[in-house]
């Protein structure tokens, strides 16, 4: 029973100690123009987007302020480091196949690590299976 107890406490410890929100598998959006070009008309599409690669910002995504991972190996692992707190927060982008949005996050409590583990394919499709992501 001990041993029972102290297995859940470990775990309960782990995911504690990982502060990065999980970015949704796929993203369902629909894109729409201003204007359709004349003599056109448009019929909107519903899409569904996989989840290919996670960005980290120092501070709100929308200024721009993507930082670039401290190392990867081989583009299967990527470290991004953080020696003081950020002002501005530390915050995730999670980018889609085939879409111009992002949602984005901002991480609590600031990590002063966080890691992105892929199966080598971050940027051509990578499975949402592949991606492991998590800050301490």
């Amino acid at each position: 029973m001990k041993a029972r107890v102290l297995v859940a406490a470990l775990s309960l410890h782990v995911l504690a100690a990982s502060a990065a929100p999980n970015c949704p598998a796929t993203l369902d959006s629909q894109q729409s123009l201003a204007a359709a070009p004349q003599g056109w008309s448009v019929v909107p599409m519903r899409q569904v987007q996989r989840l290919i690669g996670i960005s980290v910002f120092d501070g709100p995504p929308s200024d721009g302020a993507e930082l670039k991972p401290e190392s990867s190996h081989g583009g299967q692992r990527q470290v991004w480091r953080f020696d003081t707190a950020a002002a501005r927060g530390i915050w995730i982008g999670c980018r889609y196949d085939g879409s111009r949005l992002m949602l984005t996050r901002r991480i609590e409590p600031a990590p002063q690590i966080c890691e992105l583990i892929t199966g080598g394919r971050v940027l051509a499709g990578a499975d949402p299976a592949l991606l492991n992501f998590n800050c301490r």
